[in-house]
């Protein structure tokens, strides 16, 4: 495997993802540079994507033959939403995707967002999930957004394609069980937790309230958390 990485000078790698059309190695720097290799290593140069200039990426997965990145808004000096960008098996922008090829999505009332896991759902729909500042109370909250598969909010999700917890929490990971029910990792109150929400964004009550928080001792503390709304 050869030792030809070109990323982004003083980088580190953000993201890293299989082509399933050629078994290629795509990788993402934090930065937002992607490049593309072989199966032996060496650098692909037929794989030309762009300078994000309207969100930075730090997330790569692969949407069927396509290469989807997914990071943070930035507006002057502050981080002001979640964004998307969708590439062709080349590089090139796919423009059937968002608008223009990306979206942007604000958050009313949030600053300094982050995306911690993203995940293609079986009928191609995006899942996102991170965090955010809430700026009236100044703490971060859990935040997960659904979109189509063209990049487009799923206003089926949540409330207008997005369910976020009104409380201390921020979500670092998604799983989908086979049932469509989500499971969210990440921190609620200080304290490890996971959620299971049903498949339009609502807690899922048959999951001990539909959170846990808390390991103690091999113990887990259940939390009938009421702070959860499926709403901005």
């Amino acid at each position: 495997f050869a030792d030809d990485v070109r990323t982004s000078l003083n980088s580190t790698i953000a993201g890293v993802t299989m082509s399933p059309g050629d078994d290629k190695l795509i990788v993402l720097d934090n930065k937002g540079t992607l490049t593309k290799y072989g199966t032996d290593g060496i650098f692909d140069g037929r794989f030309k994507a762009p300078l994000f200039s309207n969100f930075r990426p730090n997330q790569v997965v692969m949407q069927g033959e396509k290469v989807l990145v997914a990071g943070f808004k930035i507006s002057g000096f502050e981080i002001v939403g979640f964004g998307m960008s969708r590439l062709n098996h080349n590089g090139s922008i796919d423009k059937t995707f968002g608008k223009d090829g990306s979206m942007v999505t604000d958050i009313s009332g949030y600053s300094y967002e982050a995306i911690g896991d993203v995940k293609i759902l079986k009928d191609g729909k995006i899942l996102l999930v991170g965090r955010g500042l809430n700026t009236k109370t100044n703490v971060y909250n859990g935040i997960i957004v659904r979109y189509t598969s063209n990049g487009l909010l799923d206003t089926t999700f949540g409330k207008s394609g997005m369910a976020i917890y009104q409380s201390q929490s921020m979500f670092t990971s998604v799983e989908v069980q086979a049932d469509g029910k989500l499971l969210i990792g990440g921190q609620v109150g200080y304290k490890p937790a996971v959620l299971r929400l049903t498949s339009n964004g609502s807690l899922d009550n048959s999951f001990s309230g539909g959170v846990r928080v808390g390991v103690k001792n091999g113990i887990i503390n259940i939390n009938k958390s009421s702070q959860y709304l499926s709403e901005k």
